[in-house]
């Protein structure tokens, strides 16, 4: 019995030794492959670090490509959100423009244009801006320098009165086809568009004004049927023909 006791003894004892002894030599080898590792690193002039245990086993911590992707996925990420905040700070300019307008809009002076000359329904009339200024000059302009830049609408061409003494502060257009509010409101648009502000005084009489140049409109409905003092105003008008007349 007391053999056996002894024989088992022996080979715990045994097989710790040996136990020990492999520890020992994993050790060795370990430190020797280190050493290696520093000598070879200290020659090329680079200092490797190896990762901790801790480093290498903390849960949740991504390494390599992994920390590549994470990080670009953040900046596309910032990125996203950065031109989402621009693009709705480009929405509530222009909100606020367009609230701005509106409220101007609806505190500027009701226009002048009545009449013949009022804005046709759906029409988007041009206020004032744009044209010629006057050179302040004492002189009246003419009918031509008044209207620099003008396009007459309406098919409106020019009728001669008097070919031997024109006159050149009194212009008269006309026109066949059509109605004497659609040629009024396009005209009043016209002037508009040059920087005149209009100033209905009747029906078919309206007045211009930018600066200090005053022109004065006229409409004439079946222009040749229109008399002044017994005779034709316009004796070359064509049938159911609009006339404008425009001094200055």
């Amino acid at each position: 019995m007391l053999f056996y006791l002894w024989l088992l003894t022996s080979i715990v004892i045994l097989v710790r030794r040996m136990f020990v002894k492999r520890r020992d030599s994993d050790a060795a080898g370990a430190t020797a492959s280190n050493e290696a590792a520093a000598k070879t690193s200290k020659k090329t002039g680079t200092t490797e670090v190896e990762p901790t245990a801790s480093a290498r086993l903390r849960p949740g911590r991504p390494a390599g490509p992994e920390i590549e992707r994470s990080a670009r996925a953040d900046r596309v990420g910032r990125a996203r959100a950065d031109q989402d905040a621009g693009d709705d700070g480009s929405l509530v300019q222009a909100v606020i423009r367009e609230e701005i307008e509106r409220k101007r809009r609806e505190l500027d002076e009701p226009s002048g244009r009545a009449g013949l000359f009022a804005p046709l329904p759906g029409d988007d009339a041009t206020g004032p801006g744009g044209g010629e200024a006057s050179d302040g000059s004492a002189d009246r302009p003419t009918v031509a320098d008044a209207l620099t830049g003008i396009t007459l609408p309406c098919d409106l061409a020019p009728m001669i009165l008097d070919a031997l003494d024109p006159d050149p502060h009194r212009v008269v257009f006309v026109t066949v086809g059509f109605e004497a509010r659609i040629v009024g409101a396009k005209l009043a648009d016209e002037l508009e568009r040059l920087g005149y502000d209009l100033d209905a005084a009747s029906a078919t009489t309206a007045t211009a004004r930018r600066d200090d140049v005053l022109v004065t409109v006229e409409l004439f409905e079946d222009a040749d049927q229109v008399r002044e003092g017994g005779a034709r105003l316009f004796p070359s008008a064509p049938g159911g023909s609009v006339a404008v007349e425009i001094t200055t």
